[in-house]
């Protein structure tokens, strides 16, 4: 039976990177045959631009936001009813090969080597699957801490971008009003812009690292299930050996993989 463990966790693996995704100056705050005058007659034109296009991607930012959480939120419910499903079939498996058992144990030794290998295993098998459960659920919760805190990030340094263009903006709006042929605010008001948004684009490659930290909780938690594995297979080993020395010519079915 193939193991559900291999394909539980594919929802992270298709993370977009909404939360990462950034809105940039796309316009042309200024064409460089553009002087002073016509500068300062076009800068209410200008910022109205610039401000567009980065309320446009600020809102592009929270629908990508709300799209992968729900993205999440589907397929790990999605996941979690399959491995239900997967889970009641073995238990109805299971329970045929213990009723097979109790019907070849014929002396009261048989018979309470079959309970004792019945109540062993059960226990294994529902501890494994709760130990399973809390390493999945580690990692979702790390997940979406992950992801909330670039969140909050992103939102900060999206802050810090909206209050240096807002700024660079003020700046050329007030010198227009009392020097409108001063042929520096065409030039303060491009290295202002140009600035922001080189700051803002190198905050953002210097945090991306959201892949990095879905991969690391995704080995952490396989760890932990390889390691649940391991304990389940030697309770398992040892109750069958208890059980094969009571029934001495028989041998025991193998168990399927229950997560």
């Amino acid at each position: 039976m193939k193991r559900t463990s291999k394909l539980i966790f594919s929802a992270s693996a298709a993370l977009v990177i909404a939360g990462s995704a950034m809105p940039v100056l796309a316009v042309d705050v200024s064409p460089p045959s553009e002087n002073s005058t016509t500068f300062c007659a076009n800068l209410s034109s200008k910022i109205s631009d610039v401000n567009n296009s980065i309320s446009k991607q600020q809102a592009n930012i929270t629908a990508a936001r709300a799209k992968r959480t729900q993205y999440l939120n589907t397929d790990w419910s999605k996941v979690d009813s399959k491995l239900a499903d997967e889970r009641g079939g073995w238990a109805k498996w299971r329970q045929q090969q213990f009723t097979t058992l109790e019907a070849k144990a014929t002396t009261d030794a048989q018979k309470t080597a079959v309970q004792t290998y019945v109540t062993t295993l059960t226990t294994a098998i529902s501890t494994r699957e709760s130990a399973n459960d809390a390493a999945r659920t580690t990692y979702r919760n790390a997940l979406l801490a992950a992801v909330n805190a670039q969140n909050a990030t992103v939102d900060s340094q999206i802050s810090a971008l909206t209050s240096a263009v807002s700024t660079a903006e003020a700046t050329a709006q007030s010198s227009c009003a009392t020097s409108p042929n001063n042929t520096s605010i065409r030039t303060t008001f491009i290295a202002a812009m140009k600035s922001a948004r080189q700051t803002f684009t190198s905050a953002r490659k210097a945090d991306d690292n959201l892949a990095s930290q879905r991969n690391a909780l995704g080995k952490e938690r396989d760890v932990t299930i390889h390691a649940n594995e391991l304990a389940f297979k030697n309770a398992e080993n040892a109750a069958t050996k208890a059980l094969m020395s009571a029934f001495p010519s028989s041998s025991s079915s193998d168990q399927p993989p229950a997560q």
